[in-house]
């Protein structure tokens, strides 16, 4: 396992924080990656690889955050052309799911 995304919206910020420093502990020293799925401050906090956000989200950025891995998930043909314009060079990946 090279890379996971941590996605559990039912928790708390604390029991995420307690998640996320959990999973670190597994992932690093195997050299895998955790990306925190739409909570920089979290990520930042945790000391995550990464964070996916949502296009929205992406959208009102005004710089990329601070992160080795920004992942944006686009869910239609108008959300691929906002990233596209605003934020092709400020992320390394995009999930495209048609709707």
């Amino acid at each position: 396992l090279r890379l996971l995304q941590l996605r559990e919206i039912a928790y708390s910020p604390e029991a995420m924080t307690e998640l996320a420093e959990a999973v670190m502990g597994i992932l690093h020293p195997y050299g895998g990656k955790l990306l925190i799925n739409n909570d920089i401050a979290l990520a930042h906090r945790v000391r995550a690889d990464g964070v996916h956000l949502t296009a929205r989200q992406a959208a009102s950025l005004r710089e990329r955050p601070d992160l080795a891995l920004v992942g944006v998930s686009c869910h239609n043909r108008d959300e691929l052309e906002r990233m596209k314009q605003a934020l092709l060079e400020a992320v390394d990946f995009c999930i495209a799911r048609a709707r």
